[in-house]
């Protein structure tokens, strides 16, 4: 691979862990690592659409994503969460997203001023960025991922990255 290439993550929203192991089972690619799932507590903002007691966790997949592919990944995965919809009404949100060295990236088709354009339609939200020991946020980033509680979760799937990244230049 000669370009620069991302770990893969996702994001998972819902208040149904049954609808988001069912998820984790049809994403295109097999799950590498999971973290714990945490409470999303910090904000209201998806309960009009998706309902109250909603938890959030992450999981990376397996292999290296080529960046020129990360909108496609967007795409791939908002085209899953169409079919949980209910009179179009999200029951899940997965996030696509991922990580290198320096940042943990997440993917959307909504406009920010701190965000990206790819195409498509897709834009790139830079949400963290690596620091000593952990990640550091920005004004911008989600409440959640602002408190660390991931930071582990992320610190593995980076050395699992760095690990992959070595393998794929020694062959």
């Amino acid at each position: 691979m000669n370009e620069p290439a991302g770990k893969r993550i996702v994001g998972i929203l819902t208040a149904d862990s049954a609808l988001g192991r069912d998820a984790e089972a049809r994403l295109p690619g097999a799950v590498e690592r999971r973290s714990l799932v945490h409470p999303f507590t910090q904000t209201r903002y998806y309960e009009p659409e998706m309902g109250k007691n909603l938890s959030r966790w992450f999981v990376s997949l397996s292999g290296l994503l080529p960046l020129s592919q990360a909108a496609g990944w967007k795409q791939d995965l908002q085209e899953l969460e169409g079919h949980w919809r209910i009179e179009g009404r999200r029951r899940i949100n997965l996030d696509a997203g991922y990580l290198d060295l320096h940042r943990v990236v997440l993917l959307s088709h909504k406009e920010g001023p701190q965000k990206l354009y790819l195409h498509d339609g897709v834009w790139a939200d830079l949400v963290l960025q690596k620091k000593q020991g952990g990640y550091a946020s920005f004004p911008w980033t989600f409440p959640d991922l602002k408190t660390g509680q991931y930071d582990d979760f992320l610190l593995e799937v980076r050395a699992d990255y760095k690990r992959q990244l070595r393998e794929l230049h020694a062959e």
